[in-house]
């Protein structure tokens, strides 16, 4: 097991490496000079030039990746041109917000998803699957930042229930960052429910549907007990892996979202250093929530064993 867990680590690391490349040659081709937004249209060439061998971008591409890994592999991710404060300070500052929002919507995904996915699973054809089936493609086909548009208005600016948007930290007491929290929570968390309940219901459907269930039922054993011991941990596993990746996405779908409601997160960040030019803070940006995607799906599938003693009987054969 101890041998898995590391080679499974190790295993990250190509994918991480990938992931600067791709990053970096991304953030490469953005058109814009940073050294001429920040001297000015008016500047002249001689000042943007200067400030453009100060900050390396006269390097090569090559050298410049390779001074960028140089400063990642010594923990420092670069500075802004602008504000000339680390990447890792910008973040430090604004990450509690983007995790408190990821997490609020994957609670609230996973809250509309599981009973719906369940009940639906098992009552497949009636009235509740249809609905729950019509309303699932409509939660899909709407944008976050329509959805988001028309929370602000109906409870923000019409019925006045809620903050139309900002962010009250958790400072200023509990409820009051709840309130601030909870329309783009469930702008953000509406989309992923609704690919969460897919899952789970044609999970739950083929498990219901198999030999040892049929089996379980004919021993006398309670419907509930059927459906909670035999058929949803069977279930989880595909649902857990799902779940893995919609975290990751929620984490990186935080751009629009904090945008509309004008939250202070990692997400706003992204998007205004990238209309700015400033590349450092970008670049830092992206690779920590593509970092982090890969770290959340490590977990998941370090947690498959723990649902299905299966998958540590298999590891236990191969390692051997």
């Amino acid at each position: 097991m101890a041998r898995y867990l590391i080679w499974r680590a190790v295993s990250v690391v190509p994918t991480l490496l990938g992931i600067t490349v791709l990053v970096f040659l991304v953030t490469y081709f953005i058109p814009g000079d940073p050294a001429q937004v920040l001297a000015g249209a008016e500047a002249p060439p001689e000042v943007v030039a200067s400030l453009r061998h100060q900050w390396g971008l006269d390097q090569p591409i090559y050298v410049r990746y390779g001074v960028w890994m140089g400063n990642i592999a010594r923990g420092n991710l670069g500075e802004s041109y602008f504000s000339h404060q680390t990447v890792l300070r910008l973040v430090g500052r604004a990450f509690p917000v983007t995790l408190e929002l990821a997490l609020l919507a994957l609670v609230i995904a996973v809250a509309i998803a599981v009973p719906t996915g369940i009940i639906s699973a098992v009552r497949p054809r009636s009235w509740f699957d249809l609905g729950a089936t019509a309303v699932g493609f409509i939660g899909l086909s709407i944008p976050g930042f329509w959805l988001g548009i028309m929370l602000i208005y109906v409870f923000g600016a019409e019925l006045r229930w809620l903050p139309a948007g900002g962010f009250t930290p958790l400072s200023q007491g509990l409820p009051a960052n709840i309130r601030s929290m909870i329309l783009p929570a469930i702008a953000l968390g509406t989309f992923a429910s609704t690919q969460l309940m897919r899952y789970l219901r044609a999970g739950m459907l083929d498990v219901l549907n198999a030999d040892y269930i049929r089996t379980a039922r004919a021993k006398g054993l309670a419907a509930a007990m059927v459906l909670v011991r035999h058929a949803m941990r069977n279930a989880l596993i595909p649902f857990m892996t799902v779940l893995g990746v919609q975290m990751g996405y929620l984490l990186g779908g935080t751009v629009i979202t904090e945008s509309v409601f004008a939250l202070p997160g990692v997400g706003r960040l992204v998007l205004n250093a990238i209309l700015n030019r400033d590349y450092q803070v970008a670049v830092g940006i992206i690779l920590l929530i593509a970092a982090a995607f890969v770290l959340v799906n490590l977990v998941v599938d370090l947690l498959y064993p723990v649902l299905d003693p299966r998958v540590r009987l298999g590891q236990a054969t191969s390692w051997r």
